[in-house]
């Protein structure tokens, strides 16, 4: 009993937390691609800096399909923002690897991933996470 609860307390714990506060899609003409928008705030929950390492969305479809995109690299969502606007309505600077937290310190981001799907199929999605690696920690943040 005193070994269970001892590694119980000892577990690791996401370093942070955080939402997914919006997505904006839009389709790739003539591709069946998505690119999607997926603005979110991540909270540094500990007393420790928080160190992105990578970033990765993971979407289920309705029939239940997991598809999984890296987020695009920081320097390329002025471009796709110029080819499709939507995706910048309610953006935000962009998250992206090797980022910094301070404790305690919390940042909105934007990061656009794609799929191979319809918008008709990426709007009957039934999930969507982004799943954040920092470094130095073995639990990602998992945001829905």
């Amino acid at each position: 009993m005193i070994i269970g609860l001892v590694a119980f307390k000892q577990r690791p714990k996401p370093q942070g937390a955080g939402t997914i506060n919006l997505v904006s899609a839009v389709e790739v003409p003539g591709q069946d691609i998505i690119l999607a928008a997926i603005t979110m705030t991540l909270r540094n929950s500990t007393q420790r800096p928080l160190w992105i390492k990578t970033i990765k969305a993971q979407l289920t479809t309705a029939e239940g399909k997991i598809l999984d995109d890296d987020a695009a690299s920081a320097v390329d969502l002025d471009r796709y923002y110029q080819a499709f606007p939507l995706l910048k309505d309610g953006a935000e600077p962009s998250l992206a690897p090797e980022t910094k937290l301070l404790p305690g310190a919390e940042q909105r981001g934007t990061i656009i991933v794609s799929y191979k799907l319809t918008k008709e199929e990426f709007d009957r999605r039934t999930s969507l996470a982004v799943t954040i690696q920092p470094y130095d920690q073995p639990l990602p943040v998992i945001l829905k």
